[in-house]
C-alpha cells in the first residue's frame, strides 16, 4: 500500500487573505504546531524578492525561512513556493 502524505499551506494559500501579513510570532507558532503535529509537508510561505517586514510569510532567502522554524521536526519537509516576476 502506498504512503500518503499529509501538505499543509496555511501560511502560503492563506496569504491570499491577509498578504501575508501574519505577524512573526504567529507564524513561528503555526510552523511550531504543525512540527508538533508532524505534518509530513508544510509550506511555510512564499520565496520572493517583493519583501516587506519580518510579519509577512514572505521571504528572501532559505536562511530566513528556517529562523521561522523553532524546533524542526526531522521527518516534515519545510518548503516555500517560489514566486516570481
Amino acid at each position: 500500500m502506498c504512503k500518503v502524505n499529509l501538505l499543509d499551506c496555511t501560511l502560503r494559500d492563506g496569504g491570499y487573505v491577509n498578504q501575508w501579513n501574519f505577524g512573526k510570532e504567529t507564524i513561528s507558532g503555526i510552523l511550531e504546531r504543525l512540527s508538533m503535529a508532524e505534518i509530513d509537508i508544510v509550506e511555510c510561505g512564499f520565496l520572493t524578492e517583493k519583501i516587506k517586514t519580518e510579519n509577512y510569510a514572505l521571504y528572501g532567502d532559505a536562511d530566513k525561512v528556517n529562523s521561522y522554524i523553532p524546533n524542526p521536526n526531522p521527518n516534515t519537509l519545510y518548503v516555500a513556493m517560489i514566486a516570481i516576476g
